[in-house]
C-alpha cells in the first residue's frame, strides 16, 4: 500500500512537470513575444514630423479626407516627401513669409478707380467766347461745338463785367463767375463796334485791362482777338461813327495789342468783305449782322484758323 501511494505521488509529480514544460513550450510558439526584446514590445509606434505639423494632427478621423492646405507664402520653401511607403515627411524650416499689407492684397484684383475730377479739369479743350450781338448770333445759328458763349446784344469792354448772361445749363452768371467756376482752353474775344461811339484810346486802354483780367482768371487759356466784322457800304454811308474807317482803326488797335501779348488775332473780315472791303450784301440784310446761314461759313473758319 505504502509502495502504491509513492507511485502515485511520483506520478502526480511527473504529471506537473509535464504540465509546466508543455505550457512553455505553447507560449513560446504561439506568441511573438520572444521576438521582441521588453523596450521594443512596449515602444507605440511613431512618425516622426518637422515643426509644421498641425496638418497631420487635425486630420479628421475615420479615414474621411482631411482640406488641403493653403499655398504657402512667398518665400516659403518646403522639403520634397520621401519616397513609396515612407512613413515620416522631413520639412525644411520655412523661410519667415514676406509681409503684405492689406493694399497690397487687394491691389492686384481691385478695379481701376477713376477719381472724380473737378468741372475744370473735366472740361479741358472748351472754349468760350465773349461778344456782342454778332456773338449772339454765331451762338444760335453756328455749330461750334464744346464752346459757351457769353454774348449779349450792346455788350461792350464797358459793360462785359457788369452784365449777368444766361450760359447754358449754368444759368445767369457774370463774367468773372464764369471764369472762375469753368476752366476753358480758348477764349474768343470779339467786342468794339458798340465802343466806336467812346474815344478810342480810352477804349483801347480799357479793351487791354479787360484782356489782362481775363488773363489773370484763365491763366492757362489761349487767348484769341478777333477783329470786328465791317459794316456794309450802305450802313456806312453818311455814319460818321459806325463806319469801316473808324472800325478798321480800331481793328489796327486790337491786332496791335494782340502782338504785343503775343496773343492770337483773328480777322475774318476777308472772307465777306466785297471788293471795296466793306461787308459784301449778299451775307446780310441789315448791313451789320450776317444772315443765319452764313453762321456755319463763319464757323468753320474759326475752326480751321483759330
Amino acid at each position: 500500500m505504502k509502495k502504491w501511494m509513492e507511485y502515485l505521488a511520483s506520478a502526480a509529480l511527473i504529471c506537473s512537470i509535464v504540465a509546466v514544460f508543455s505550457l512553455t513550450v505553447w507560449q513560446m510558439f504561439c506568441t511573438d513575444n520572444w521576438v521582441l526584446p521588453p523596450d521594443e514590445r512596449e515602444r507605440p509606434h511613431q512618425t516622426v514630423l518637422s515643426v509644421q505639423h498641425s496638418a497631420a494632427e487635425s486630420a479628421p478621423a475615420g479615414g474621411e479626407k482631411a482640406p488641403q492646405p493653403s499655398a504657402p507664402a512667398m518665400g516659403e520653401a518646403l522639403a520634397a516627401p520621401g519616397g513609396e511607403g515612407q512613413k515620416a515627411e522631413t520639412h525644411t524650416q520655412p523661410a519667415a513669409p514676406e509681409e503684405t499689407t492689406d493694399a497690397q492684397k487687394g491691389a492686384a484684383d481691385a478695379p481701376e478707380e477713376t477719381a472724380d475730377l473737378p468741372e475744370e479739369e473735366q472740361s479741358a479743350g472748351m472754349a468760350l467766347l465773349i461778344g456782342d450781338s454778332r456773338g449772339v448770333g454765331l451762338a444760335e445759328y453756328g455749330d461750334l461745338e464744346d464752346t459757351d458763349f457769353f454774348a449779349d446784344v450792346g455788350m461792350s469792354v464797358y459793360s462785359v463785367w457788369k452784365k449777368e448772361i444766361a450760359v447754358g445749363e449754368r444759368g445767369k452768371t457774370t463774367l468773372e463767375d464764369l471764369l472762375s467756376a469753368q476752366s476753358y482752353d480758348t477764349i474768343y474775344l470779339m467786342l468794339g463796334i458798340n465802343e466806336l461811339g467812346y474815344d478810342q484810346d480810352q477804349t483801347i486802354r480799357t479793351y487791354a485791362d479787360t484782356v489782362e483780367r481775363i488773363a489773370g482768371l484763365q491763366p492757362e487759356a489761349r487767348i484769341c482777338l478777333m477783329a470786328n466784322l465791317h459794316v456794309s457800304q450802305r450802313r456806312a454811308a453818311g455814319d460818321r461813327v459806325y463806319n469801316n474807317e473808324n472800325l478798321d482803326a480800331l481793328n489796327g488797335r486790337i491786332a496791335q495789342l494782340a502782338q504785343e501779348r503775343e496773343l492770337t488775332y483773328l480777322d475774318v473780315n476777308p472772307v465777306f468783305d466785297d471788293e471795296s472791303g466793306a461787308l459784301d450784301g449778299q451775307y446780310t440784310s441789315d448791313g451789320v449782322h450776317l444772315l443765319a446761314r452764313y453762321g456755319d461759313t463763319w464757323c468753320q473758319w474759326l475752326r480751321e484758323n483759330g
